[in-house]
């Protein structure tokens, strides 16, 4: 009874979701590109997600939220028109295995006043434009950020752990295209494979032309500085990537994927624990090995068309093991000064943020259905390619 009146109250349904949105936002001008996606989103939410009822309250007010950011920013550059002329200039995209060190790369080369990342709490709560905004409305967005960021160390304890979040935190790019109803981001969260299958064969092209305006938005009357941004999920995406960014360069950090899948299938199985009723993790193994798989495959095919200086490698365990030699190398390639205020920083930061500040990660490959042999069978181009098989 309680489930049945929880799905009127709050439908997957797009007429609804469309309706509540426009009437927050006070216009219904949505991009014309949303609504396929959203059907099979939903579709895939309703018929396959399995959710408990946290997990339907949380799903509909996320889909709400993204909906109405995505007429504010549409409604904001109607009133700014400027915000479209904003020029968004050699960007830096790290992207690779998920478990392969891009947070903590994008969190020391966030952490260089020559260059930008976006944060959670401004990707979370982006209209109006901060050079538009007051002090006071500002803090009351950050405010909201932590609050609501706290509620996920309550639904998925031990995520922390696994992946640090925070509202001053830098966010990854898979938060920005979800205001396109393109991302990963909501495979991470819930098991979709309607969706999943329809992520795989779409045109991406929407997906950065929105995310290059929401790096308008942000930049906007602002000093213009370098953006940092990281997504594993541009791995299977970088032809879409680098039709909207000619002038981008992209870090692919590396590791051996018999490390990183089994974490990954963790991570995943963490947060669909707390929204699913009763998630498979043998059907969680296959998934995140499958996707990765290919989208490593995708990676490699553009890297082979669209020309070396687009790409720098880092390999995971050189950033651990020799983080200033790595990172002054990383600068050479992006083209910035390394200078000695660089490695003290880093040495900070390092010092301030340990592995395993947040709590051990633990976990075993044969819980999520997967074997060594198996890795190196699905994985064999990519590890000898890398010197590992």
């Amino acid at each position: 009874m309680f489930e049945r009146s929880l799905r009127k109250l709050l439908p997957f349904d797009a007429d609804v979701l469309l309706a509540k949105a426009a009437r927050r936002a006070g216009h219904d001008d949505f991009a014309a590109d949303i609504h396929a996606p959203l059907q099979i989103l939903l579709r895939s939410l309703t018929q396959q997600a399995d959710l408990k009822p946290i997990g339907h309250v949380v799903a509909f007010n996320d889909l709400l939220a993204l909906l109405v950011n995505h007429l504010q920013l549409r409604s904001d550059r109607r009133q700014w028109p400027d915000i479209a002329g904003t020029s968004i200039a050699r960007p830096v995209f790290i992207t690779g295995l998920p478990r392969t060190g891009t947070t903590l790369l994008h969190a020391l080369l966030a952490g260089d006043e020559r260059l930008r990342a976006p944060l959670a709490w401004e990707v979370m709560s982006p209209s109006p434009p901060a050079a538009v905004s007051s002090s006071r409305d500002l803090q009351r967005r950050r405010l909201q950020a932590r609050s609501k960021l706290r509620w996920l160390d309550r639904l998925a304890p031990g995520f922390q752990a696994i992946h640090e979040v925070g509202a001053e935190l830098p966010q990854e790019c898979i938060a920005i295209t979800a205001q396109s109803l393109l991302s990963l981001r909501f495979l991470v969260t819930y098991r979709l494979p309607d969706y999943a299958d329809h992520l795989a064969q779409a045109d991406m092209r929407p997906a950065y032309r929105w995310h290059r305006g929401f790096l308008q938005q942000l930049q906007y009357g602002q000093t213009p500085l370098r953006w940092v941004l990281k997504a594993p999920g541009h791995l299977g995406d970088l032809d879409a990537l680098l039709a909207q960014y000619p002038d981008a360069v992209v870090i692919q950090t590396h590791r051996d994927p018999l490390k990183t899948i089994p974490s990954l299938a963790s991570l995943r199985m963490n947060m669909r624990r707390a929204f699913a009723r009763t998630p498979d993790a043998g059907e969680i193994g296959a998934e995140v090995s499958a996707y990765w798989q290919h989208a490593l495959q995708r990676c490699q095919q553009v890297r082979e068309t669209s020309g070396a200086e687009h790409f720098v490698d880092v390999c995971y365990d050189g950033l651990l093991q020799a983080p200033a030699a790595t990172l002054a190398a990383v600068y050479a390639k992006i083209g910035l000064h390394w200078r000695a205020s660089d490695a003290q920083r880093l040495q900070q930061y390092l010092l301030a943020n340990p592995q395993g500040k947040h709590g051990r990660h633990s976990y075993q490959a044969d819980e999520f259905g997967l074997s060594e042999s198996g890795l190196r069978q699905q994985f064999s181009d990519y590890r000898l390619q890398q010197g590992w098989a």
